[in-house]
């Protein structure tokens, strides 16, 4: 069923999905290609609410991972680039 719920343009995006402020719903982070990186939170309806949090937006992102890099209990994200670009890693500081 579709859900009619519509998120901001992407251009050639990747897609991770995790429980990034730990309420035990999957939220979402997509990497775009020369854009700023965006994250969604789930608002435990399955809405995705636009936080209006954008990370770095290289014109080289190629990818994003999410994983608790920093042993807190949180997700983090590294978002890969190709072409000589720099990867970024983002810490989740919500806890």
């Amino acid at each position: 069923m579709d859900s009619d719920q519509e998120l901001h343009g992407t251009r050639r995006a990747r897609l991770g999905v995790g429980d990034l402020n730990g309420d035990g719903h999957s939220d979402a982070v997509v990497s775009n290609l020369g854009l700023p990186n965006q994250a969604w939170i789930n608002d435990g309806s399955g809405e995705l609410i636009d936080i209006g949090m954008r990370l770095g937006g290289g014109a080289t992102n190629a990818g994003v991972s999410l994983g608790d890099l920093d042993g807190d209990g949180d997700l983090d994200l590294f978002i890969s680039n190709f072409g000589g670009g720099a990867n970024e890693v983002w810490f989740n500081l919500s806890r």
